[in-house]
């Protein structure tokens, strides 16, 4: 190679270089740079461009080799030290990039690309506050620096002023009027805001003006599947695909559209590819925990929920999705922990506030979970699952004006706010007269639910007109002569009804419709009997030949129950009441078989002949005393004024409030707590002494 004589060559040559690096021909303008550094090796124009050519390839480590060695020789060189810091980011090691921008600030105060450089950076760690500042201050040296503009908006988005980032993104676009990624950020605030259809209009300018702009599709899909237009929506995020195959966050968003529509295996495999893009995307890590989360493999979601954690330490919702875990299979104080971090991080971050009241209620501290559900409605008013924790909560403490009013939130959540709208679209009864008219009651949750609440049917019946019961099919037989109730239709997980009705409710609802008090509970019983043919057919399951106390036991519920671990017990704590003389014990456990009986041998098994609760009715019409957990036998025995121990968890649902032994509800029911330091063995030894006749 020849080398370099005069100043002149030099200059001519680095003219060259320069103008093949403006017009994008990084080779030959590297070429020319280092040429001229065999020349000269401290020429410090020549380090510091050879170095941005360098960062321009993706060759990081090379440009902070090159760009160091022109600032060890021009220490007081902005630009040296603003480019550095892009190196750095490139890398990801932004405290080094923000170092860099620093210095290029320090010694150049109005230089506004550093500045902007600086709240990106900041912006990339999660300080948004710093961020802002930092574009703040770049505006205020260049106001039509268009990408700081952007910035800004992307930040103001973050901390949720969304009109301070729509009026940043228009700042932009106003100084550059074709600026698709300024059109499409303005597209992502409108998205937040609720205004879909406007986000649609914005994704689809910016992919006008850039039919190859591979985020824009990719946001585009995700907007799409928001109005329920999936088919369209992954056409969309495809497109993302084809155009930038190696785009994580396309892979990420299918994996969300897939979770939402229950296909776990095709989320999974979008969400790895994803990974495999991006290992440290703590998004997508916190994304695959949920679905993992969804599909209760508990070790695989905290496994992704604590990597996203590491990724990103100030991630508030990994840590509150890694509670929710924990909490789902009992690790409870790890849960608080996570919680409160989360809030720690963020004050104002009502989830973690309302997951963190229903852990409080786990540990029995009832005040400190409704203190906890009144910051989180107090931040969101609009945060449903709050507001029917909030009711639940007030309900355990006999606020029954305040509990069952909050309680309606329920429609609102995400469990329920689509299915009841869909299935009974037609107006929500008002608590009015409605003669001449049909009403539609129509069960919701638990079959137990029915039974307690259908007590309000003949008070209802006097306002009016026809009642429709939509209802399970397991209870149609023992409610079809209920009073009030003009026609019983059987619910069959429908999607929609073929059905001429005015209004509708739901049976859960009627408490509050009712204006319910504690003192006005309407607690006649029984108020449900078994049907007399069903008597007489089983009593020939019945051991009438002895004296013999007859006690009918449940030791389990719904499996699925959310608290289904506190609420249900081992058969095998029931075996001291099995050992006791004067009494039998029968099994009204539906769907048993007598293998399971076998470790106590004494039982005998009802709940192996029941096809429905019209069934159930009947054998208990034939007991003496039943002694059951919280499941909906113990609402059938209490409506039928039979002689009931219900035995609770330590954290009860909310009808049977809270310390009282006796339930406003039912008057033959008795009700045992279960202390959370102890089993529910202690609550069976309490009965036990109390069913065990004393010798002599």
């Amino acid at each position: 190679m020849d080398s370099l004589k005069t100043p002149q060559e030099i200059s001519a040559l680095l003219n060259a270089a320069v103008t093949a690096h403006q017009q994008g021909n990084l080779q030959l303008a590297l070429n020319n740079y280092l040429k001229i550094l065999d020349s000269s090796p401290n020429h410090q124009d020549a380090l510091h461009l050879a170095g941005l050519v360098y960062y321009q390839a993706s060759q990081n480590t090379q440009a902070i080799e090159y760009i160091e060695k022109a600032i060890a020789i021009a220490p007081n060189h902005a630009n040296f030290h603003s480019n550095l810091g892009l190196a750095h980011a490139a890398q990801n090691n932004l405290e080094k990039a923000i170092s860099s921008y620093k210095q290029a600030t320090k010694i150049d105060p109005k230089h506004a690309d550093a500045w902007n450089n600086l709240g990106i950076s900041h912006f990339n760690k999660g300080e948004f506050k710093q961020a802002i500042n930092a574009y703040k201050k770049s505006l205020k040296i260049n106001h039509k620096h268009f990408q700081a503009h952007n910035n800004l908006g992307n930040a103001l988005r973050e901390i949720k002023d969304y009109n301070g980032a729509i009026n940043q993104f228009k700042n932009a676009i106003r100084i550059v009027p074709n600026y698709p990624e300024a059109i499409s950020n303005l597209a992502n605030t409108f998205k937040d805001i609720g205004k879909t259809k406007s986000a649609i209009k914005y994704y689809q300018q910016a992919i006008a003006i850039n039919p190859e702009y591979a985020q824009a599709y990719n946001n585009l899909g995700i907007a799409l599947h928001e109005i329920g237009e999936t088919t369209e929506a992954i056409e969309s995020i495809n497109k993302s695909i084809q155009l930038l195959p190696n785009y994580p966050d396309a892979y990420n968003s299918l994996g969300n559209i897939f979770k939402k529509s229950g296909e776990y295996e095709k989320a999974i495999n979008n969400y790895q590819k994803s990974l495999e893009l991006e290992p440290n995307s703590y998004i997508t890590n916190n994304n695959i925990g949920l679905a993992y989360q969804d599909l209760k493999n508990s070790e695989k979601a905290k496994e992704h929920f604590t990597k996203s954690i590491t990724q990103h330490p100030n991630f508030t919702e990994a840590y509150n999705n890694l509670g929710n875990t924990q909490e789902n299979i009992g690790e409870t104080d790890k849960a608080i922990e996570n919680y409160n971090k989360a809030i720690s991080i963020n004050p104002q971050f009502p989830s973690a506030l309302n997951n963190l009241g229903n852990c409080l209620e786990q540990k029995c501290d009832f005040i400190g979970a409704q203190q906890k559900f009144k910051q989180a409605v107090k931040i969101d008013n609009n945060f449903a699952e709050a507001h029917f924790n909030l009711g639940t909560n007030l309900m355990l403490h006999g606020d029954f004006i305040n509990g069952l009013k909050e309680m309606e939130w329920r429609f609102k959540t995400e469990i329920w706010k689509d299915k009841y709208t869909k299935i009974f679209p037609k107006p929500k009864w008002d608590g009015k007269e409605f003669k001449g008219k049909t009403l539609l009651i129509h069960d919701e949750q638990g079959v137990g639910d029915t039974i307690q609440f259908i007590r309000y049917i003949p008070i209802i019946k006097k306002l009016g007109g026809k009642i429709i019961l939509h209802i399970k099919p397991e209870l149609k037989e023992l409610l079809k002569n209920f009073e009030g109730v003009d026609q019983i239709i059987e619910a069959k997980n429908e999607t929609s009804l073929n059905i001429d009705y005015d209004y509708q409710i739901s049976i859960m609802s009627l408490p509050y419709i009712c204006n319910t008090t504690l003192e006005t509970i309407p607690n006649d019983a029984p108020y449900l009997y078994a049907d007399s043919e069903k008597i007489k057919q089983w009593k020939q399951y019945i051991d009438f030949a002895t004296d013999k106390k007859r006690v009918g036991i449940v030791w389990k519920g719904n499996p699925e129950h959310k608290n289904d671990r506190n609420r249900s017990c081992p058969l095998s704590e029931f075996q001291p009441l099995a050992n006791i003389d004067a009494i039998q014990l029968y099994s009204l456990q539906y769907g048993i078989d007598d293998t399971e009986l076998q470790q106590i041998p004494r039982i005998i098994n009802l709940g192996k002949h029941f096809t429905d609760f019209n069934d159930t009715a009947a054998a208990i019409h034939h007991l003496d005393l039943i002694i059951t957990v919280d499941t909906s036998v113990a609402h059938l025995a209490g409506a039928m004024n039979k002689e009931t121990i219900i035995l609770l968890p330590h954290n009860p649902d909310w009808r049977w409030m809270l310390e009282r032994e006796d339930s406003p509800w039912y008057p033959s029911v008795k009700l045992i707590r279960h202390n959370i330091s102890t089993s529910k063995k202690l609550l069976l030894d309490t009965i036990f002494n109390e069913l065990n006749p004393l010798p002599g």
